[in-house]
């Protein structure tokens, strides 16, 4: 598993400004890299949201230069992204709200511009306030944002919430931005799975080989 920095820090973290772990609030800085767009993006995400209690996540105004100075490798990282990003061409983010999917989805929005849309799942699974905090961010990010219904209650194997439960979850909502793929007008559907996820029992991501999704965190080299 990739080490984080020698801070204590992992990569999401880092590119994410917060380099006093547990403590202070936390910045996305401009992702853009030489000729990328800048975007307006201030906001914030609820305590929920967050990895532990007493942190916020504020997603800084865009327009004004980046806060963290991004370390050599943390910079070749995020122009790996966005790199991979653009060779992916016209693509879908199945996008939460959470920190992971807030870096794919404006990572995706600098890259490809219309070309990119974030999705996000509505179902009775899902608090209110998640769905109200990811319109907030894709309002705030620019990118373009479509909500879809999802009905994993209707399978029996989700709602036997036993340790695989992630894996009909995700399977719900992979095959219904499926059929959407020529609706939108996009070919490939990312996730924000980052390398760690990897070292972790996640039956999501079985659901997410199942429909050939990219994991551009992954493929970027990207840890959380």
């Amino acid at each position: 598993m990739p080490s984080p920095g020698c801070d204590g820090t992992s990569d999401i973290e880092r590119l994410c400004g917060d380099d006093t772990p547990g403590g202070r609030d936390r910045v996305l800085p401009r992702l853009h890299a030489a000729g990328g767009r800048s975007v307006g993006m201030a906001g914030e995400l609820g305590e929920r949201r967050l990895r532990s209690a007493d942190e916020r996540l504020i997603i800084e105004s865009m327009e004004t230069p980046p806060a963290p100075t991004l370390t050599a490798d943390l910079t070749a990282k995020r122009d790996r992204l966005l790199d991979v990003l653009r060779g992916l061409g016209k693509t879908a983010v199945a996008f939460s709200g959470g920190i992971d999917s807030t870096v794919v989805a404006q990572a995706a929005f600098l890259a490809l511009g219309e070309n990119a849309v974030a999705v996000t799942s509505d179902s009775p699974s899902v608090p209110r306030a998640e769905i109200e905090d990811a319109r907030r961010l894709a309002k705030q990010i620019g990118v373009r944002h479509v909500v879809v219904p999802t009905d994993e209650f209707a399978d029996p194997d989700y709602v036997r919430n036993d340790g695989a439960r992630c894996y009909f979850c995700k399977t719900e909502l992979y095959s219904r931005i499926e059929t959407l793929l020529p609706g939108l007008g996009v070919d490939v559907i990312c996730s924000g799975a980052n390398l760690d996820d990897r070292g972790d029992y996640r039956p999501g991501l079985k659901a997410a080989a199942e429909h050939a999704v990219r994991h551009p965190l992954q493929e970027a080299g990207f840890t959380k």
